[in-house]
């Protein structure tokens, strides 16, 4: 029985959005013609428009998808889609009417009958191939239907496509109405419907008009196991379970393939991957290689828990013999005089010894004084007790005057101005003077003293003073290369007074370890080491111009430094005098 459609409601609808086709009218605008059941977005009827005297379609909108700003923009979004898309066996949304507090979805009218089950298989090659024609092109021009089954199929008396209602109205996988025919993609996040999801919906949509009941739902990598009525072409079963494959990537190319498939034709042509297979592909990959990577680290971990459990739980090595050198051939320093009756004070001119006894020369040509010995363990222990220089390869070095090494950069310009701060608080520096490391000019002038030459002691080749890679070196490692004729009875670090006296008194200048500098008299940047080391044996790398390093991070066995004590330059901003 017609009649016209009610004008209230508990509860007045969210505001749609601005861009929706919206229309108020009266509730004596439209009558209902015909109830055509329940769907997941409404109630669907058949209705005449009483203004235009036409047919339409008519949705009233389910209570709680009235509120909701999700489905309000998905109708936004299907309307959208269909305005350019006018075939008659296509049922598009149109425009959102709201009558009181009521919404409706006005659509193109619904001609033929509701598709019932069940059909005989002879109906459905014809009626697929009807389906695929109208969607096709909708697929090839970049849109869905979105919302395919059995009940949006309506057909005329033979059997053919009369409409296919629903364009533009998403499957809601969250509601329960038609859960078992969504496809499983839909399920994954971040996964929206394309022409893959149509062909899975279109597929179950016919089975169910073929068997009377939706097909079971796919496994993870399966199709599902199908029940076909007896008199169904043995062709059937191939066609429906490629196109109800759970992967998008192994159904059919096209619906004309599916219903080529159904007719019997044999169909070899593969669906190409859509962008978003791609990205579901391309993200399967990096959880692949995330998860060897991480177990990959795991395993190194483990072994490097076990490697050290074994490492604590052996004896110690033995200590090693004494070094067994010739000291008939070894030239040993003379005894070094300790500085004396220096005064308290700093003072320009006179030689220096701080309040722990470090000695600094005053040097007349740099106008400053230059520590005589490279730092020692026992001088650097006063401002770190816990201090501890790394041992090179088996052999120790943590005589307390032997040079203090292990130290990075910054380390050891904290060193400095700790010293700086200790000396000044009991009045032994002149105002404004402050300890630093020295630049690569100033390491080169005190190192030669003077001399115009190559090295502290001349041009002179193997070294006749120093600490360098010489036969005790050669004794203990073997495998490392030396000066054949170089003695100094030293394999490693020497203590400070041991490692070679220049023109002007200080000791060590080149040899012994590397010595640190910074870039500039602002003392801030690393400004690489100078000088060679106990482990050198190339005359390049022992001279007094011989620098090397970029970075000042290292902690290496190798590398210690001097102190200056200067004048410290004025700030950036400070005006000029």
């Amino acid at each position: 029985m017609a009649r016209n459609l009610p004008a209230s409601h508990a509860s007045a609808p969210s505001a749609p959005p601005a861009d929706i086709p919206v229309q108020r009218a009266s509730a004596l605008r439209f009558r209902l013609d015909e109830d055509l059941g329940d769907t997941e977005w409404g109630r669907l009827w058949r209705a005449t428009d009483l203004e235009t005297d036409q047919p339409v379609s008519l949705i009233d909108l389910h209570p709680d998808l009235q509120h909701s700003k999700r489905a309000l923009r998905a109708i936004r979004d299907g309307i959208q889609r269909a305005e350019s898309l006018h075939d008659p066996r296509l049922s598009a949304v149109r425009q959102l009417l709201v009558v009181g507090t009521r919404m409706y979805l006005v659509g193109d009218p619904i001609p033929g009958a509701p598709a019932s089950a069940p059909l005989p298989p002879s109906a459905l090659p014809p009626l697929a191939a009807d389906l695929a024609d109208l969607l096709d092109p909708v697929h090839d021009a970049g849109s869905i239907h979105g919302n395919i089954r059995a009940a949006s199929v309506f057909l005329t008396p033979d059997n053919r496509l009369a409409a296919l209602v629903g364009f533009g109205l998403p499957i809601l996988p969250r509601r329960a109405f038609y859960r078992s025919a969504v496809p499983p993609e839909l399920t994954r996040a971040r996964w929206t419907s394309d022409s893959a999801s149509d062909q899975f919906a279109l597929a179950a949509a016919l089975y169910s008009l073929l068997a009377g009941d939706l097909p079971p739902p796919p496994s993870r990598t399966a199709p599902p196991p199908l029940s076909l009525p007896s008199g169904s072409p043995s062709c059937f079963r191939a066609a429906f379970q490629r196109a109800l494959s759970p992967r998008p990537s192994q159904r059919f190319a096209s619906l004309s393939d599916f219903a080529a498939a159904l007719a019997g034709n044999r169909v070899s042509r593969r669906r190409k991957p859509s962008e978003q297979e791609r990205r579901a592909a391309r993200r399967r990959l990096l959880i692949v290689f995330l998860s060897l990577a991480s177990a990959a680290l795991l395993a190194l971990l483990v072994w490097g828990i076990l490697h050290l459990v074994r490492r604590l739980s052996e004896e110690p090595p033995p200590a090693p013999p004494p070094p067994k050198i010739d000291l008939s051939l070894a030239a040993l320093p003379p005894p070094v005089r300790r500085l004396e009756d220096c005064p308290p004070l700093a003072t320009p001119g006179s030689d220096w010894v701080s309040s722990d006894g470090m000695e600094f020369l005053w040097i007349p040509s740099m106008e400053c004084w230059v520590g005589r010995f490279e730092v020692t363990l026992g001088e650097y222990r006063w401002q770190n007790p816990d201090h501890q220089n790394k041992p090179f390869r088996h052999l120790p070095m943590d005589d307390p005057r032997q040079p203090a090494v292990s130290l990075n950069f910054q380390e050891m310009c904290d060193y400095a101005a700790w010293l700086t701060a200790r000396e000044a608080a009991l009045g032994r520096i002149p105002e404004g003077w402050w300890f630093r490391l020295p630049t690569r000019r100033e390491a080169i002038d005190f190192t030669l003293a003077g001399r115009d030459a190559d090295f502290p002691w001349g041009a002179a080749w193997p070294p006749p003073t120093g600490n360098f890679a010489d036969s005790a070196f050669h004794q203990e490692f073997p495998d490392l290369p030396f000066i054949p004729d170089c003695r100094d009875a030293n394999p490693v670090s020497a203590p400070v007074e041991e490692s070679g006296e220049n023109d002007w008194g200080l000791y060590g200048t080149c040899g012994n370890v590397w010595e640190t500098c910074v870039a500039d008299a602002t003392a801030e940047k690393f400004g690489g080491w100078h000088g060679g080391a106990f482990d050198d044996a190339r005359p390049e790398r022992c001279g007094a111009k011989s620098f090397y390093g970029y970075l000042g991070t290292a902690r290496g066995a190798l590398n210690g430094f001097r102190l200056l004590l200067v004048p410290r330059p004025p700030p950036p901003d400070a005006p000029a005098p």
